[in-house]
């Protein structure tokens, strides 16, 4: 595990993709596997790392996104190091997909919220769904809205994800990440 803690200035989500991930969200430490989302506020002290076995995928986002050339995030070495001025009183938390959960909106299309209104998220919704085979996505969306998706595949289902988010300037996404495994796999 890296030492000190990453203070972001903009919400910071992620979602694990494949394979296992340990966070710690101030001073809670969580053990997470793949389909799980992560919510940190900006000022939110954090570290993720992969004690493995194997390497993990995740996808991660800054929204709002950080000013050109600001840096993304600065180094702290505890929760108790963080500036008063950037702290924040919003809670960061994991969210495991749970298909017992999915409500069924539109015929044939299954979600699940994992971040919005009343979740501590100001800047994004961001819901997991699924979609029988042969079934076209939803094409209406909130037009003050900008909508991004992902697609998931595996052998039984297609998986899209959608976040929204306004205005379409707040958005930085970057590739799915790909860390190694810190320790060695027998």
């Amino acid at each position: 595990m890296r030492s000190g803690l990453a203070l972001p200035p903009s919400d910071q989500l992620y979602h694990l993709i494949e394979g296992l991930m340990n966070i710690q969200l101030a001073t809670e430490i969580h053990h997470i596997r793949a389909e799980t989302f992560v919510f940190i506020p900006a000022g939110l002290a954090h570290r993720n790392w992969n004690e493995g076995p194997g390497d993990e995928t995740h996808l991660e986002m800054m929204i709002p996104a950080p000013a050109p050339m600001a840096p993304l995030t600065i180094m702290v070495d505890s929760p108790d190091d963080v500036p008063a001025a950037d702290r924040t009183d919003r809670d960061g938390y994991t969210r495991r997909v749970d298909r017992a959960q999915l409500s069924e909106p539109l015929r044939g299309l299954r979600a699940q919220p994992l971040s919005g209104p009343g979740s501590a998220s100001l800047h994004a919704v961001v819901y997991y769904a699924e979609i029988n085979a042969g079934r076209p996505a939803p094409t209406s969306t909130n037009s003050t809205s900008t909508t991004w998706y992902w697609m998931v595949n595996s052998p039984s289902r297609s998986h899209w994800k959608s976040m929204l988010s306004r205005p379409a300037s707040w958005w930085s996404c970057l590739p799915p990440f790909r860390i190694a495994s810190t320790t060695p796999v027998p």
